[in-house]
């Protein structure tokens, strides 16, 4: 029992702390390249779903966040070919 009171004792102590954090802001720790990945697509998870795929999510996205690359991952991104055409289709392909 004694032990049960120091424990709810030692918690009530943690929640009770206050922090104070300071953040040197005055220049910057680490930079990155303009070409540093922002946009990333899983294979796996739209493998199903990759026919007539809608970038009305990712375009204004990856626009806010330019310049930005778009990256297709994953396992099966190996297998993935792209065919730049002007219709729409409702064939879908997947080779793998």
């Amino acid at each position: 029992m004694r032990r049960f009171v120091i424990i709810i004792f030692l918690f009530e102590f943690v929640l009770s702390a206050n922090y104070n954090v300071y953040v040197n802001t005055s220049s910057p720790v680490r930079t990155v390249t303009d070409k540093f990945l922002s946009v990333t697509l899983d294979t796996g998870s739209s493998k199903t779903n990759f026919s007539g795929l809608n970038f009305s999510f990712t375009t204004p996205l990856a626009k806010a966040l330019s310049p930005a690359y778009l990256r297709f991952g994953g396992s099966d991104a190996d297998n993935l070919i792209f065919q730049e055409n002007l219709t729409l289709s409702n064939e879908f392909e997947f080779y793998g």
